[in-house]
């Protein structure tokens, strides 16, 4: 592969606008998803300028502890103001070594590994939490910011990343009154043969083999049997019906329409998106979803449900 092609692919990666059919994807759920994210982000805008840090500077002392070869630094300034960095080339390296010294530090967290493009590797690419997770909004919102899902209705993610985006990073600060559990998802160099399975996906996308629903196998049930499995997981459901034209919320997806995607939009609060079944189909190829152009035996590397 060439340098040129590399650069290509890179920025690629990084431009959710596809190189062609832009009016058609513009008008589609996705393309209306990242307009309607970008104007609730424009509402928060401030000066640029070096980005502060999201935990306030005043608490924090710069006294750091090595845990295990540089694996993890903890910043501490008393109750409540403790950081615990992770990087995410270690956990590449180690990853039962750094889940050990998460532990030690009273975090449950599981390191998961999945094929990405080169762009990606060595960073951190998705993270989710278990419904029992003791986690307030504010931290949900700003460690997600760490693997690009900016949420611009939160103050304390737009202090953090006052462009309203943030560089994705191979550094995930975690604040010390989050313990989990929580599944730590990182960018690896695919196998020979494999796909760059995040340049195919939206990583965001909770039914795709990197996200927190995947062994549920929500597409294959009804909305009415996956709505009822959510909710004795202890999620709340938010229910919006897609097609070509329009995303609108409902109390209960039409009769005949099918779960296409899915994402979190807080702790426990799921947005499940479904379709008709003319739609669903390419939907799912488009987010990630398994479906019948990529089954789930398309993703090998893929946790054992």
């Amino acid at each position: 592969m060439t340098k040129t092609r590399d650069e290509l692919l890179e920025l690629k990666a990084h431009n959710p606008v596809p190189e062609n059919h832009e009016r058609e994807w513009a008008n589609s759920p996705k393309g209306r998803a990242v307009f309607a994210r970008v104007e609730a982000q424009m509402g928060h805008v401030q000066a640029s300028g070096k980005k502060p840090r999201w935990r306030r500077p005043s608490f924090t002392i710069p006294a750091f502890v090595v845990l295990s070869a540089t694996a993890l630094a903890v910043a501490s300034a008393g109750a409540g103001d403790k950081v615990v960095t992770v990087s995410a080339s270690d956990a590449l390296a180690n990853p039962a070594a750094v889940e050990r010294s998460l532990a030690d530090e009273g975090i449950d967290a599981q390191i998961r590994a999945v094929p990405a493009n080169h762009t990606l590797v060595g960073k951190w690419f998705h993270l989710y939490f278990a419904p029992n997770s003791a986690i307030d909004d504010e931290a949900f919102g700003l460690m997600k910011s760490y693997v690009g899902e900016i949420d611009g209705s939160n103050e304390a993610v737009m202090k953090r990343c006052p462009i309203g985006d943030c560089e994705r990073t191979s550094l995930l600060e975690i604040p010390g009154t989050v313990k989990g559990p929580m599944t730590l998802v990182v960018g690896r160099e695919p196998q020979p043969g494999e796909e760059y399975w995040a340049r195919e996906i939206d990583w965001d996308n909770e039914l795709a083999p990197s996200g927190a629903l995947y062994c549920y196998r929500l597409e294959d049930k009804t909305p009415t049997e996956a709505g009822a499995l959510l909710e004795r997981l202890g999620y709340n459901v938010i229910w919006v019906h897609e097609d070509d034209k329009t995303s609108n919320e409902v109390p209960f997806p039409p009769t005949g329409d099918q779960i296409e995607y899915a994402f979190f939009r807080g702790p426990e609060t799921v947005d499940m998106r479904t379709a008709t079944p003319q739609n669903a189909e390419r939907y799912k190829e488009a987010g990630g979803t398994p479906s019948q152009r990529h089954p789930r035996s398309s993703a090998p590397w893929a946790p054992q449900c």
